[in-house]
């Protein structure tokens, strides 16, 4: 009598990037291979082989997306800083600090990703703008005596006193300004 022929499928693989990372997630590229031997047929080697890549085709994504893993990477983030260092009758300017998108990853999550780029801002802010920002100082009060000097031959002029009040004249330069 005849005998059956049994065929055993070869190894196949394929690369799957996990594609549930969600939102700034990138996913880890993770081989899924099923080993030779693991099908077999009594049609044909193809039918054996076909199987097998079925397999990989069938379960390849799920597993990576099960057992692969994500890298986030930070959005945007900012905070507005008013420079405090101005010193007397300054005024500092109000700058935005931002930390630009990507700055941060995480392979834990987006939000521990877009933590560390707040606590950046955080951290950093104060420091940027008391350094780039400009200041605006306004005068303190002025006075000053004056005695005419335009009277008439033999005439004494009168002493008076000229005032400006505070916050009259402002300089982007310094309070002396």
């Amino acid at each position: 009598g005849w005998g059956v022929v049994i065929y055993s499928s070869v190894a196949k693989g394929g690369n799957f990037a996990r594609d549930n990372c969600g939102t700034n997630g990138t996913g880890e590229v993770v081989a899924y291979n099923v080993a030779a031997g693991t099908y077999t047929s009594t049609i044909s080697q193809a039918d054996a082989d076909q199987k097998a890549q079925n397999d990989v085709n069938t379960n390849g994504q799920a597993y990576v997306n099960a057992n692969g893993s994500c890298t986030w990477t930070s959005q945007a983030q900012s905070g507005n800083f008013t420079r405090n260092n101005c010193g007397t009758n300054g005024t500092g300017s109000t700058v935005t600090y931002t930390i630009t998108a990507g700055t941060y990853s995480s392979t834990v999550s987006l939000a521990d990703a877009n933590q560390k780029a707040v606590n950046d801002v955080n951290t950093n802010g104060q420091t940027y703008v008391n350094a780039n920002a400009g200041c605006t100082w306004t005068n303190q009060a002025q006075s000053g005596n004056f005695t005419r000097n335009n009277c008439a031959s033999g005439g004494t002029g009168g002493t008076m006193t000229y005032n400006v009040g505070a916050g009259i004249y402002s300089s982007t330069t310094s309070l002396a300004d």
